[in-house]
């Protein structure tokens, strides 16, 4: 009986580890868009210090220039981005969830969502930095992969020995005929 006890446990705390997972939902820009600049509306409440430039160095990274805006009359883009990102506390700060939108000329045209369910629970991976958790959901947003446009994909190769292996001679348990292997060549 109580052998049933610890299964049960460990079960209900294998499901709470493995519940605390990430959740990424989004809704991507139509491909039509052709976006060579944002205007990102700065949110003086976003406590995450560098969500801002790892958001920028992702739009530069796609080609689309960013520029950082107090308010929306202050915008000159067709395109603008608004945002919210929330930060947790476990030992360190770290963020938990993240909200862009994306708005031409007033109405919205894509979102996205990075959510760590239940805080990361025991998963060191809430852990990760700002760039490695937003990333892909940029990438995502904007219908684009992580590979630059324009730049070459790299293979990676396995690694091959530049001195050729030696066969080893193999001892000679019987005798056996000796074969010229010159014979048919005149």
């Amino acid at each position: 009986m109580y052998s049933n006890q610890k299964r049960i446990l460990a079960a209900l705390l294998g499901a709470t580890v493995l519940s605390a997972c990430t959740s990424i939902t989004v809704q991507p820009v139509s491909a039509a868009e052709d976006i060579r600049e944002i205007c990102i509306e700065n949110n003086p409440r976003v406590q995450v210090r560098d969500f801002v430039s790892v958001l920028q160095n992702r739009l530069a990274y796609h080609n689309i220039q960013s520029q950082v805006v107090e308010n929306k009359s202050a915008q000159v883009c067709v395109y603008s981005m608004t945002y919210t990102a929330l930060r947790s506390w476990d030992v360190t700060t770290y963020l938990s969830h993240a909200e862009l939108y994306l708005w031409k000329e007033g109405r919205q045209i894509a979102q996205a969502e990075y959510h760590l369910r239940g805080g990361g629970g025991l998963a060191l991976t809430k852990f990760a930095s700002t760039q490695t958790k937003m990333e892909p959901v940029i990438d995502q947003l904007l219908g684009r992969s992580g590979v630059k446009q324009g730049s070459p994909t790299t293979v990676t190769q396995p690694r091959v020995s530049p001195i050729p292996m030696q066969q080893q001679p193999q001892p000679i348990e019987q005798e056996q005929p000796m074969i010229n292997e010159n014979m048919g060549s005149n």
